[in-house]
């Protein structure tokens, strides 16, 4: 829904912009977030363990847009 489309729009733009990629963090504990990632193709490429003040993990996705 929504959330997907503001990724997707995201997307588009860095694109328009000529980016070559785009990068997004994410709480490794955001489960929704984590299989809309999976479902738009958008790859896992590293996390932090001490990212966040509370000491969480963040997840790192990145996506080619060339």
């Amino acid at each position: 829904g929504i959330g997907s489309a503001l990724i997707l729009a995201g997307r588009d733009w860095a694109a328009r912009q000529r980016y070559n990629q785009v990068f997004f963090e994410v709480q490794a504990k955001n489960h929704p977030m984590i299989k809309m990632m999976e479902k738009l193709g958008i790859t896992l490429c590293g996390y932090n363990d001490r990212y966040y003040p509370d000491q969480s993990i963040a997840l790192f996705y990145s996506h080619s847009l060339r």
